[in-house]
């Protein structure tokens, strides 16, 4: 068991290096940090005093698409309305509960409905666990810390912005910019996403607006 956490704390600590070069790292305030490639594979950890502990891995079918996150014996995905999904190995007769400190509460919905606000809320506390049981005997045990950041994140990848984006390292999840969130109008969220990429300024102008375009041109020979 030594040997298991320490081998993933070093691919934490290398996580750019075997991601590549066009891998970005950081940590919120709420200490889950992300290392998140451009094709939208990434790790997701928490910071243990001077470690980070791998908590889930995003890997897509695809650049971009086809996204899913394993965690410590569970799936986690989101459907085509956007609502997240838990998966978990439950044989038939067992039950499965939610664990936090002496706290104990079963959800036998969990695996079976999309999970709901207050849900992954609850989830996303430091120290939970998710627990199957069999005959009262535990048999399963996963950590759920930051499946609120997974679920904003696969939301994100199914997003226009991330399609427009093309690179899912402009994932922002407390960014007051995040285009998911922004009240912007469609020219503006492309001008955003343009700016994060560092894109020209005269390629912020969306194909249906070619007008706009030959005025800029014009612009060039005044």
């Amino acid at each position: 068991m030594k040997r298991i956490v320490k081998f993933l704390a070093v691919v934490c600590l290398f996580a750019p290096s075997l991601f590549g070069a066009n891998a970005v790292s950081r940590a919120t305030a709420s200490e889950i940090g992300q290392v998140i490639h451009a094709s939208g594979n990434a790790l997701f950890f928490d910071k243990y005093k001077n470690e980070r502990r791998l908590l889930w891995t995003v890997t897509c079918r695809v650049p971009m698409e086809g996204c899913i996150a394993r965690g410590q014996n569970i799936l986690v995905w989101v459907d085509g309305e956007l609502q997240p999904r838990l998966t978990s190995a439950l044989a038939p007769g067992g039950r499965i509960f939610l664990i936090n400190g002496n706290k104990k509460k079963e959800l036998p919905l969990v695996l079976s409905r999309p999970l709901d606000d207050e849900t992954v809320r609850n989830l996303s506390r430091n120290g939970v666990e998710l627990i199957i049981e069999e005959r009262q005997i535990i048999t399963q045990r996963s950590r759920t810390h930051g499946i609120d950041s997974i679920v904003s994140y696969l939301r994100w990848l199914k997003s226009n912005e991330a399609r427009l984006s093309k690179d899912a390292r402009l994932w922002q999840k407390d960014d007051g910019l995040f285009l998911g969130r922004s009240n912007a109008s469609p020219l503006e969220r492309f001008r955003i996403a343009a700016f994060q990429r560092g894109d020209n300024p005269e390629l912020l102008v969306p194909v249906d607006k070619p007008q706009i375009q030959f005025a800029i041109s014009g612009q060039k020979y005044n």
